[in-house]
């Protein structure tokens, strides 16, 4: 009985001391389970299938503190792109879906390259011999050499008046397109910066690309593209507004979003280790995959956070005490009687890789009672 009444005081002693050794011992406890669990969770390949975050700190609480934690990351995956001939993916599977209608794209996009040379972010090839009108139409997506954005349509360079410097800073890049007035408006992170009357048309058998340029011969070139990365590419077809393309810059895309039900494709750029490198999965419910030309623009460890951005929507959260799964709601509210003290830990998880926070919950009696 006495050694408990010492363990006691000695409890109490560490609380009203600000918990500087409680949360000394709580931090170098974070730290080893990240290491243990990295060690753990490495593939084949030697490529990391957890990603680990730290938005949930650990707490020293009173017994009848309630608690309520709610699931959260801003973890991101891209594709990887290098100053690499025939690095691009074929989005061609959009092409019906947009085809002589009104619609927009949409990327996360960083640009890395210090060359003095242009750089070719979409393009859109709709060849002669099967366009209807009996006209080829070329439009390319692209930085210049001063790296501002242009459109370059049938060969024709027109430029915006956003610059994208070479510091692999993420903006968000894209456009809409009107098809009844042929009206073009670019945008870099939801600001209009160029707005064009463009005869710019997609058939159901155009040609789309990330990182290829198209000339109105029908030839085409790889290389003059640059090292960049892009993340949550997203068409849709519909003109999006400025307070829908708003929304593109907090949240990755669910169904929240006023224009969800014309989303056509949606690529968060995850990718499992064990699958195809090659295969870009679309994340809509339309199953749009792209496909890579190389297993070097997908990886598994290609991850990154964008601050203030939510893509909690594409995770299942998991919840755990002690290595034991709690809940599986995006919402976990805890009580606080003395045995919900424990080591919690929250699993983001999909079929791709996992995202953890762990933290630690120590609850005392009050010293009123």
């Amino acid at each position: 009985m006495r050694n408990k009444i010492n363990l006691k005081t000695k409890i109490y002693t560490i609380y009203n001391s600000k918990h500087a050794i409680m949360k000394q011992k709580s931090h170098i406890f974070k730290t080893i389970l990240i290491v243990l669990i990295t060690a753990l969770s490495t593939t084949s390949w030697g490529q990391t299938t957890v990603s680990y975050q730290n938005f949930i700190p650990s707490k020293d609480v009173f017994e009848g503190t309630a608690l309520e934690y709610e699931a959260y990351t801003n973890r991101v995956s891209y594709a990887n792109f290098y100053h690499t001939e025939y690095e691009n993916i074929d989005f061609g599977a959009w092409t019906s879906r947009i085809a002589w209608k009104d619609y927009s794209a949409f990327m996360w996009y960083a640009n890395g390259n210090t060359q003095d040379v242009d750089k070719y972010i979409l393009g859109i090839y709709t060849p002669l011999e099967e366009n209807r009108e009996s006209v080829v139409y070329t439009f390319n997506l692209m930085l210049n050499t001063e790296n501002v954005l242009c459109i370059e349509f049938n060969d024709e360079l027109m430029t915006t008046s956003a610059t994208i410097d070479a510091d692999r800073v993420y903006h968000h890049i894209g456009y809409t397109f009107n098809r009844d007035n042929n009206e073009l408006k670019v945008y870099v992170d939801a600001v209009i910066v160029g707005t064009y009357t463009i005869y710019h048309k997609v058939a159901s058998f155009s040609k789309i690309n990330t990182g290829k340029r198209y000339f109105t011969d029908g030839t085409s070139q790889y290389y003059d593209y640059g090292a960049c990365k892009m993340a949550e590419i997203s068409v849709w077809n519909a003109i999006l507004d400025e307070s829908e393309i708003s929304l593109l810059l907090h949240k990755s895309i669910d169904n929240t979003h006023p224009e969800y039900s014309s989303l056509v494709a949606y690529y968060p750029m995850f990718v499992n280790a064990s699958s195809d490198l090659t295969e870009v999965k679309d994340f809509s419910n339309n199953g749009l995959d792209g496909v890579a030309s190389t297993n070097n623009i997908l990886a598994t460890n290609y991850k990154t956070s964008f601050e203030g951005y939510n893509t909690t929507a594409n995770f299942n959260p998991v919840w755990k005490k002690n290595g034991v799964i709690v809940s599986s709601d995006a919402i976990l509210n805890i009580s606080g009687v003395l045995t919900d003290a424990g080591t919690y830990g929250l699993d983001l998880e999909n079929e791709h890789f996992t995202v953890v926070d762990l933290w630690k919950l120590n609850i005392y009696k009050s010293a009123n009672k």
